[in-house]
């Protein structure tokens, strides 16, 4: 129904990872993005409830991976 806004200001993150490895991500033989820890598990973007954290997260991994823009 109606979303309460945080009144918290979102930290500045000043580094992203420049690799997906970095990310804890790879590319497999399908051109599938997987997670390095699990090959059979898919990757799945969302990782926090912070909507403007996981928009900074994208826009970085965006920078990382060129095909996704």
């Amino acid at each position: 129904m109606f979303c309460k806004k945080s009144r918290a200001r979102l930290k500045e993150i000043e580094e992203w990872p420049t690799t997906l490895k970095g990310y804890g991500l790879f590319i497999n033989e399908q051109d599938q993005i997987r997670v390095i820890g699990n090959p059979e598990e898919k990757s799945y973007f969302k990782v926090s409830k912070s909507y403007q954290y996981n928009e900074r997260r994208y826009s970085a991994l965006r920078r990382t991976i060129p095909f996704l823009k």
